[in-house]
């Protein structure tokens, strides 16, 4: 096998046209490159400009065959159908000067050979006319000159000798001369008259050859730069069909994927066309849709999880006031106690002479139940103090919730504009914008709703805590009024006025405890009843976090 490897300085022709190859791609790709860099309008005018230059070429080329198919006909008109129809108008003459020498011959009076001799000579005019007109265009100017010779001779026999003949009524000799030497120039005369007609209808046939072959020159000439303009407008518009369809189909195949869900497509136009445009403006609405659900997708698992943080403060504080209400009760029952022991009391004041012993048991006993009624009304106000903390606590997960769906509500207002950029292609998007706007809106007022329930909640829990407090000044004034009964039993008859006074009030506050803890028991009830809202309202807002996370898993981010 030969050695193919170039030697320093030199390069094979293979190597040349791989070169050459190249060369010519990088021109077509810089020249695609320019053509689909062009706006549409310039697209459409490069080929209707093609089009028209094409159009105009033609109707040039038109133009300049068809002048010269009519300088054709002007040529055959000119030099050929004139030429033979003067030549016509010759032989006609020659004819009739011939005939009218025959009538001559013919006539018997003076007067009618004078008549015929004048019709003569005008023939001899209307010839010489005749045949110099036609000079002027013959073909053959030297078949004219020997016709006007041989015509001349003719003449000159014909005046000089037959036409005296004929006068002198010498037929004989008039036949004589006739036969020997006018007609022999007649027939030379005639033989050199369709000499020249052949000669003009061959020169004729060529004029009309030529004709017919630069009629099918022009009409091949116009057909071809027809085809070739027609080829060019043709390939040119389905280059810019091209040009123009691939990009859409890249643009449509991304918005076909944008429909389904799937974010992650890119448009690839690398045009700075209208096209190139519109499928730059896609690639950046979808990428700030994807954002946006990126977003929206991070909210939703945090607003599922303050849900679920909201339901178990709920459920805390559903507990809190279960337990209030038992100890309310607990309180209530040792409340009625107090009233029936003051009313025993009071009962046993008006005998208090005679069972001064009884009444410092019923004493001792009051002060240990008031003792007991203390203890419980702290208990119950260090619960209802948590659940005055519980009611906080569901305050800031309320405030957190509020501010992810305002964001959220941002977010889809952000998506409904980004969508409205992308015009009909966003439509599907400004839907699912508007439903997650709309559960934004739901999930602003259940926040709302639930604030408002545990601010009721609040309000009712320190209502609790002033009564419970209340609760327990009364029972610490019951115990203090215990203790000096105790301790004055001994003077219970100096001051039985006054202590039937005391026991009075002591009725009178066992019966405010009974009524303060009844309010206590109806607000742990409304509290529960409050409870029982805001754990249907966290469930509401799980099923909205739900919704929206099932929402947004439809996408492809």
């Amino acid at each position: 096998m030969a050695d193919t490897t170039p030697t320093d300085g030199q390069t094979t022709p293979e190597v040349e046209d791989v070169q050459a190859t190249v060369s010519r791609r990088r021109k077509r790709d810089r020249f695609r490159g320019w053509f689909a860099n062009r706006r549409m309008n310039t697209k459409i005018q490069m080929v209707v400009l093609l089009v028209t230059v094409v159009s105009i070429g033609v109707v040039v080329l038109s133009v300049v065959k068809l002048d010269t198919v009519n300088s054709s006909v002007h040529s055959l008109q000119r030099d050929n159908l004139v030429p033979i129809t003067e030549l016509a108008a010759m032989q006609k003459q020659a004819q009739q000067s011939w005939i009218d020498m025959s009538n001559l011959a013919e006539a018997t009076s003076a007067s009618s050979r004078q008549d015929w001799l004048n019709r003569i000579h005008e023939q001899d005019t209307v010839l010489d006319t005749a045949m110099t007109a036609y000079m002027a265009h013959a073909a053959r100017k030297d078949l004219v000159t020997k016709f006007q010779s041989v015509w001349s001779d003719y003449r000159l026999t014909r005046d000089s000798t037959a036409i005296p003949m004929v006068i002198a009524g010498d037929r004989a000799k008039y036949a004589q001369v006739r036969e020997d030497k006018l007609a022999p120039a007649t027939e030379q005369a005639f033989g050199l008259i369709d000499q020249m007609t052949t000669v003009e209808q061959s020169d004729a046939q060529m004029t009309v050859t030529r004709s017919d072959s630069t009629f099918r020159n022009a009409v091949t000439f116009i057909i071809g730069w027809l085809l070739v303009g027609v080829a060019l407008a043709v390939g040119l518009a389905m280059f810019l069909a091209h040009l123009v369809t691939s990009p859409l189909r890249r643009v449509s195949r991304v918005l076909r994927a944008v429909a389904e869900g799937d974010l992650t497509q890119t448009a690839r136009v690398d045009s700075h066309d209208e096209v190139g445009t519109m499928a730059q403006d896609l690639n950046t609405a979808v990428a700030s849709l994807r954002r946006a659900i990126a977003t929206m997708a991070t909210s939703a698992g945090t607003l599922a999880i303050s849900s679920e943080e909201l339901s178990a403060t709920s459920q805390q504080i559903a507990a809190s006031a279960e337990e209030t209400s038992a100890q309310a009760n607990v309180v209530a029952a040792a409340s009625e106690q107090v009233s029936r022991n003051v009313q025993t009391v009071a009962a046993g004041s008006m005998e208090m002479g005679a069972s001064i012993h009884e009444i410092a048991q019923n004493a001792t006993e009051a002060a240990r139940v008031a003792q007991s009624a203390v203890v419980h009304a702290a208990e119950t106000n260090a619960q209802v103090g948590k659940l005055g903390d519980s009611s906080q606590e569901i305050g800031n997960v309320i405030k957190v919730i509020t501010q992810i769906a305002e964001q959220t509500n941002l977010l889809a207002l952000n998506a409904t504009i980004e969508a409205a950029r992308a015009g009909d292609a966003g439509r599907g998007f400004v839907v699912v914008a508007n439903e997650v706007k709309e559960l934004a809106r739901e999930t602003a007022r259940a926040t709302d709703d639930i604030a408002h329930r545990v601010q009721t909640i609040q309000g009712d829990t320190a209502v609790a805590v002033r009564a419970i407090g209340e609760i327990g000044d009364i029972i610490g004034r019951i115990s203090d009024f215990q203790t000096t009964i105790a301790s004055a039993v001994e003077e219970q008859t100096a001051t039985t006025n006054e202590m039937n006074r005391n026991v009075h009030e002591a009725a009178t506050g066992s019966t405010e405890i009974a009524n303060n803890i009844n309010g206590v028991a109806t607000a742990a009830e409304t509290t529960t009843a409050g409870v029982a809202q805001t754990q249907q309202a966290a469930a509401e807002l799980a099923h909205l976090s739900s919704e929206l996370q099932t929402m947004v898993a439809r996408f492809r981010y």
